[in-house]
Formats: C-alpha cells, sequence, structure tokens
C-alpha cells in the first residue's frame, strides 16, 4: 500500500502564522475553540494523525485542545477554493 504523505504547507496557513495572528482562538460554537499546531509540526501532525488518508484533499492545522475525543481543525488544499473547514473528529484509542 502506498502512504501519502503531504510535504507543503498550504499558503493560507503559513500566511496567518507569519502574520502573527492568534495561535489560539475561541469560537462561538463548539468546541468553542480552535489551537493552531505550530508551523513547524503542520506536516508531521499532519502524517502522524493520517490526515491524508482519512480526509484526502484537507490539510490538518490545529485542534480543540481536548485529549478524548477531540477535533482536529483542516482546510482543503486546493488552492483559492474557498472550500470549508473541516472538522475532523478522533477518539482515543488504547494500544
Amino acid at each position: 500500500m502506498t502512504k501519502c504523505i503531504v510535504t507543503e504547507v498550504p499558503s493560507p496557513l503559513t500566511d496567518y502564522h507569519r502574520a502573527d495572528r492568534p495561535l489560539s482562538c475561541e469560537l462561538d460554537v463548539q468546541p468553542f475553540i480552535c489551537e493552531f499546531w505550530p508551523l513547524s509540526e503542520l506536516v508531521t501532525y499532519n502524517a502522524e494523525y493520517g490526515v491524508p488518508k482519512y480526509a484526502p484533499g484537507y490539510f490538518g492545522f490545529g485542534t480543540s485542545g481536548c485529549t478524548i475525543g477531540w477535533i482536529s481543525w483542516a482546510l482543503s488544499r486546493e488552492p483559492n477554493s474557498g472550500g470549508p473547514t473541516l472538522p475532523l473528529k478522533f477518539h482515543a484509542t488504547s494500544t
């Protein structure tokens, strides 16, 4: 099986980080918070959480900050798509 690895951070995310925008934001709806992943870890976290496999076409950029049943935020990798930001729900599993 071929493993899909994303190696390039979408420009809206690099622009956001470089503009010194807030990396933790309160939301008006559940889950009520978005914590952005560090720019230097975006590619690694996307690979570790299997975003290319479980949400093809999207790139993860942050979480809800919860450790059980947390949500990872992702956006479309298509340039200028104006596509939606996608909340991905994950559940903790024991190994």
